[in-house]
């Protein structure tokens, strides 16, 4: 489990073995916020010895890669989802949130074949909270947004905190987005969600992407 501190916050970052997908987990006093919760060892052992008592999560989007460990999680620990309409509403299909490809991605991919994981197709029940553009609140005292960022699939969003820190997702990676799976839509990428993705690059200080490591707006910004 990596771990940052960064303004005050405590961010740790897991990683799942099938594809290196990441999860977050921001933690203030007994209260935290998990972004794309996963299902891992090393995620559950964390979250076990942590103490958390108020927990917070949100979905980056609704691919499986990055709700695997939701179903757990509600299971373990009374928590609030939020997620995008969209988001929230293919969570539900298996055509949306793309298990029902996940073993033949498999196939594909060599460091999945040695990963010892399997994936079979599965569902979520929906958000708690739901919304369509964009979500504002605090938490612990800090802002955070939750912004819309559709293209990668239609439920995608980026997470900032305290207008310094983004949680992006695959909306914004160190390479080029992928806009060609199920619910993916290059135009809609290119003419609005690029904007967005500018807007929040210029205000933030650090990038915790989907996949990858984090880094400066530099970093990332050749991939807007």
């Amino acid at each position: 489990m990596k771990k940052f501190e960064i303004e005050g916050l405590m961010i740790y970052q897991s990683e799942w073995d099938f594809i290196d997908s990441n999860a977050y987990i921001i933690t203030d006093k007994n209260s935290s916020v998990i972004i794309d919760p996963i299902d891992t060892k090393e995620f559950w052992q964390f979250l076990d010895g942590a103490g958390i008592e108020n927990v917070m999560v949100i979905l980056t989007h609704e691919h499986f890669d990055h709700i695997c460990g939701l179903n757990e999680l509600r299971k373990r620990l009374p928590c609030k989802v939020y997620a995008q309409k969209d988001c929230s509403e293919n969570i539900g299909i298996t055509t949306r949130n793309l298990s029902c490809s996940a073993e033949a991605l498999a196939q594909l991919n060599e460091k999945v074949m040695h990963s010892g994981v399997s994936v079979r197709p599965f569902v979520c029940e929906p958000a708690d909270i739901v919304f369509d553009n964009r979500l504002d609140f605090l938490w612990a005292g800090h802002e955070i947004s939750i912004i819309a960022t559709p293209g990668h699939s239609e439920g995608s969003v980026c997470v900032v905190v305290d207008n310094k820190i983004a949680f992006t997702g695959d909306s914004l990676l160190e390479k080029p987005v992928i806009t060609r799976l199920p619910g993916g839509n290059k135009k809609v990428y290119k003419e609005s969600t690029r904007p967005q993705l500018w807007e929040i690059s210029e205000k933030v200080e650090v990038i915790f992407p989907g996949h990858g490591i984090q880094g400066n707006i530099e970093k990332f910004q050749k991939y807007i």
